[in-house]
């Protein structure tokens, strides 16, 4: 396999990675009358199930496509910094991660700390990609600013 194959593979791989919220979101809102209350976290409804999926669940289009447009955004500046800088897999890790992780660090914040009935929507993993953008600037800084 070619130098340039295995690039091509590396992106389509790296891409289907980043479609994979948008999917989840859009499929989520479309059964959200189906599985809602299975997956809304209410302080009646707290699991392990409920406190990552409502990350995911929307309660309207523009509430979706705003979080959608901003998550669009993030992610593709990210990566393609990350990426122009040799640093594409420090992104797929980091991306990961705050997949796997902000859901629940979002939800439990919103049911410590917010006197809320019902916590959903994508806006803290959207946003959470601001920290992967910051961890860039952080690794830039160091690696050819500073030398280190």
């Amino acid at each position: 396999m070619s130098a340039l194959e295995r690039s091509l593979r590396a992106v389509t791989q790296d891409v289907l990675l980043m479609l994979t919220p948008i999917v989840v979101n859009v499929i989520l809102f479309s059964y959200k009358e189906q599985i809602g209350r299975f997956l809304i976290l209410t302080p009646d409804n707290v699991s392990p199930l409920s406190m990552y999926f409502t990350n995911f669940v929307h309660s309207s289009l523009p509430h979706l496509l705003n979080n959608l447009i901003i998550y669009t955004l993030l992610v593709s500046v990210s990566y393609v910094l990350y990426s122009c800088f040799k640093l594409r897999l420090v992104f797929v890790y980091s991306f990961t991660t705050s997949l796997l992780v902000i859901p629940f660090l979002s939800s439990l914040g919103s049911l410590a700390f917010l006197p809320v009935r019902r916590i959903l929507g994508f806006s803290s993993v959207a946003c959470g990609l601001i920290g992967i953008y910051a961890f860039f600037i952080h690794l830039y800084t160091c690696l050819h600013l500073l030398g280190g």
